[in-house]
């Protein structure tokens, strides 16, 4: 086993990955889901960015242009690492290379900006000057990775204490992964490490003897539990989940044709699969609520409303 696993999920099958519509790769893992939206366009400008279908005000992005001997300028949230890059998305109208500083390799002009304009017909228009952003500028994740990989059980009596230390072994994690990944229903599987964050080293990063096995599951909890304890003696947690591994591949599938989809992330800690568009409405989001069930499907906007 890798020996670098602390508070890594251990998902073993494909739910740790993501379906990329277009070049490069997506951004970090998406959050848990989030409260209703209030459905007044000055409120949507929130996490999700959703926005109604009706809004015409501005938005804010901050992303890469490109522009190459094939196509004009256009918008881009990931881009092939090639020399030169190489990407798709949104036609840029009203862009200006020499506004900007910008590379350029081959006939091919990039850059990271933050732009503000309109979004219509496909096609974002600016309204401002752009300026120049670091690549690793934007969003982020407003979850912490703590609470992502958080044990949604109770401490037992005495706190999280291996039952069976001999069995909390790297040997025995691993039949428990096996274990875990061929049961019915199995939705997922991570480690919730017991050390503070400040103190984690090397060495306690990676005992198992410090760490709560959490496995999900859409079948009986107690079934899996009493089948993860005859291969592992460490803490354990096993929890139900909303859907299974096999659900959650199954949505992700069918959302690869959604128009201008960026990436669709299956998330096991929620139970959801997260979809990035270039701009996304709460009418689109009603939509995937009654194809997949509601909160199969978190919809999220790379486009922020600021109006």
């Amino acid at each position: 086993m890798d020996r670098s696993w602390r508070r890594a999920a251990l998902i073993a099958g494909g739910v740790g990955t993501a379906a990329v519509a277009g070049c490069g790769s997506p951004s970090a893992a998406a959050d848990a889901p989030s409260a209703a939206v209030v459905e007044t366009p000055a409120a949507l400008a929130g996490e999700r960015n959703l926005v109604a279908e009706a809004y015409d005000g501005r938005y804010r992005a901050v992303a890469s242009v490109l522009e190459s001997p094939a196509r004009g300028p256009q918008l881009c949230w990931s881009m092939a690492e090639s020399l030169p890059p190489q990407c798709g998305g949104p036609d840029v109208r009203g862009w200006d290379w020499s506004a900007v500083p910008a590379e350029s390799v081959a006939g091919t002009t990039w850059g990271h900006y933050e732009l503000v304009g309109t979004f219509a017909d496909g096609a974002f228009t600016l309204t401002e000057p752009a300026l120049a952003r670091d690549p690793g500028a934007g969003p982020g994740s407003t979850r912490p990775e703590e609470d992502r990989f958080a044990t949604p059980c109770a401490p037992p009596a005495g706190g999280w204490m291996p039952p069976d230390p001999a069995r909390a072994t790297e040997g025995a994690l691993r039949a428990a992964q096996e274990v875990a990944a061929g049961s019915p229903g199995y939705a997922g599987l991570w480690i919730d490490q017991r050390v503070p964050a400040a103190e984690l080293t090397g060495e306690n990063g990676n005992d198992p003897q410090r760490i709560v096995l959490n496995a999900s599951t859409t079948a009986d909890v107690r079934e899996l539990e009493a089948a993860l304890r005859q291969v592992w003696g460490g803490s354990l947690c096993v929890s139900s989940a909303p859907r299974s591994e096999a659900d959650l591949l199954a949505v992700q599938e069918a959302l690869r044709d959604v128009p201008e989809a960026l990436y669709t992330v299956p998330d096991p800690f929620a139970g959801t699969v997260d979809l990035a568009v270039v701009r996304g409405t709460l009418e689109q989001q009603r939509a995937l609520d009654e194809q997949f069930g509601a909160g199969a499907v978190r919809l999220s906007s790379q486009l922020e409303p600021i109006d």
